[in-house]
């Protein structure tokens, strides 16, 4: 779970949420459509913050690692169905989302990484997303928000060398739009 939350930029309740069939291994593709959520004392599906279902991409290792949860699901429930949820107690009910958090803070804790918090593995999933070089547009998308400036106004502040490369990448294509355009040239008067 902690591999997906990473690399996906999912919620905790859309990740609690996900069930075998909305994974298409082959695609690498994974569809939010519901999320698991806890208020009060009782835990239960609604659809995605956004009330909007959406496709997100994976890279290979996520798809490998769960690939290899799948099977050991299977081992531990041979009667499982595309109808189980992805991650789920040793019984295969669905894992109160609370519990999810406890067990971060106490993995967190107990390992020499820098204490953050649950919900930072999101954030840190779109900063990376931005500082490779993605677009805002794309991160809103893969992150569920409803509008591009919710993703801006979140993640503006990893922007700021965003300009600079831009305008570096402008540099290099008017160089190189130059020189062809001088080749031309001197290939016309020759």
């Amino acid at each position: 779970m902690w591999r997906t939350l990473g690399f996906t930029g999912l919620r905790r309740g859309e990740a609690l949420g996900l069930q075998w069939r909305d994974l298409r291994f082959q695609d690498r593709l994974l569809a939010v459509r519901r999320a698991l959520i806890t208020a009060g004392t009782s835990t239960y599906l609604t659809a995605p913050k956004s009330s909007q279902s959406r496709v997100i991409d994976l890279e290979e290792e996520t798809v490998e690692v769960l690939k290899a949860h799948r099977e050991e699901s299977k081992n531990l429930r041979p009667e499982s169905n595309p109808d189980d949820f992805v991650f789920t107690d040793r019984n295969g009910a669905p894992v109160v989302p609370n519990l999810i958090t406890r067990q971060f803070r106490g993995l967190v804790c107990a390992s020499p990484v820098p204490r953050i918090r649950f919900h930072d593995l999101r954030h840190t999933h779109a900063s990376h997303l931005l500082e490779s070089g993605a677009s805002i547009s794309s991160v809103q998308e893969r992150l569920g928000h409803s509008d591009v400036v919710v993703t801006l106004n979140l993640y503006s502040h990893v922007l700021p060398g965003s300009q600079r490369l831009a305008v570096d990448r402008l540099e290099s294509f008017y160089d190189n739009w130059g020189s062809s355009m001088d080749r031309e040239s001197s290939s016309r008067l020759n």
